[in-house]
């Protein structure tokens, strides 16, 4: 495990993101523009939209952005440019460089949880990045809670697990309104008579076995008959049951080893 999060903040800060920026997002306060006029570096650069919605451009002053979309920019840029005569096919290119008007809240599990500026083309691993990396404690499903669309909530499920395998279709773009929640992971608890009783991480499809494994192994007096499970149901009941090696164990089980009669 301790391999896989090693892996994990390695994907996080170096892996390349190919999530493309809405082309119908539209433009908020404090947002950063990257614009480059090819061929005129003097007027490229970047730009910090204002309090009032605007940027300051060379030779054209100040410009209303607000509300407005990168192409839209982009069309506005070269009218200006051609109706004050500065340049006679000006080829302008408008992209967004921080979403500061645009922030998502990284919740759980995380070093430093909270709400984080989205930068452009931001998905789940850049905003985990920005909020620390995940904890020791956290779980490997983590949930994405999609508000920002306009068409009502919707809920995604990125499982770690697979990302540190290398499979990141679930790297979902991240848009601003959204939510990351991180859980604690799935445990269970084994005590009586193996080596190291104790409170450990449920892995995926873990069986008893693994368990017994994971404590340290049986200690002289343990015995692997009559293993029996403490395990809560939906209704918050507690119910003990006896459980073969091969079986499986759940979130949350209390595995209890008898001592050898003999």
């Amino acid at each position: 495990m301790v391999t896989f999060r090693i892996f994990y903040l390695f994907v996080a800060f170096m892996a390349v993101t190919t999530a493309a920026v809405s082309a119908d997002y539209t433009i908020g306060a404090k947002d950063s523009l990257d614009i480059i006029v090819y061929d005129n570096p003097d007027l490229s650069g970047s730009f910090s939209v204002s309090e009032t919605g605007a940027i300051n451009f060379s030779l054209i002053g100040e410009l209303k952005v607000v509300g407005k979309t990168a192409r839209q920019i982009e069309s506005l840029i070269k009218g200006k440019l051609i109706a004050g005569k500065y340049l006679k096919s000006p080829q302008v290119r408008v992209s967004v460089g921080q979403f500061k008007s645009q922030s998502v809240a990284v919740l759980g599990q995380v070093s430093a949880p909270g709400k984080f500026v989205m930068e452009g083309g931001s998905t789940v691993l850049d905003m985990l990045a920005q909020a620390g990396g995940l904890t020791e404690q956290a779980g490997d499903r983590i949930l994405l809670v999609k508000r920002g669309s306009g068409r009502g909530e919707k809920t995604l499920t990125v499982d770690m697990r697979d990302i540190n395998f290398g499979d990141f279709s679930k790297n979902y773009a991240v848009g601003g309104g959204d939510v990351l929640i991180i859980p604690k992971n799935d445990s269970f608890y084994i005590y009586g008579e193996v080596r190291s009783p104790g409170l450990y991480r449920l892995e995926r499809n873990m069986t008893v076995m693994q368990a017994l494994s994971v404590g340290g192994g049986l200690t002289n007096k343990g015995t692997q008959k009559g293993l029996v499970i403490s395990r809560r149901d939906s209704k918050g009941r507690v119910t003990e049951s006896k459980v073969k090696l091969q079986d499986s164990i759940q979130s949350n089980d209390v595995i209890y080893v008898k001592e050898s009669i003999f």
